[in-house]
């Protein structure tokens, strides 16, 4: 929230993942570059209670490669850049 990069969207309530609307941003955030930072199940990898109205606003393109190369799950993403970040960008100059 403190970098203007997350929103919460919704009732702040575990509910809100059964709701319609909670129903709609699982399955459609993405597509708006947005990515469920604390996914339910996820507690122990995130740290985080399950938050269904939590998003970080990722953009489009990369929440696309966070589909296809991190099963949506935007931990091991921030996980997988913290550890091969500097090498990818080192290779890629």
């Amino acid at each position: 929230h403190q970098l203007g990069t997350t929103v919460d969207i919704g009732r702040l309530s575990a509910d809100l993942a059964e709701e319609p609307v909670g129903i709609w941003l699982a399955a459609n955030a993405h597509r708006f570059g947005f990515s469920l930072s604390y996914p339910n199940g996820y507690e122990w990898l995130t740290g985080y209670a399950f938050e269904p109205w939590h998003f970080r606003y990722l953009g489009a393109l990369v929440t696309a490669y966070e589909r296809e190369w991190f099963d949506g799950l935007q931990q091991y993403m921030l996980e997988f850049l913290n550890d091969h970040g500097r090498s990818i960008a080192e290779t890629s100059r």
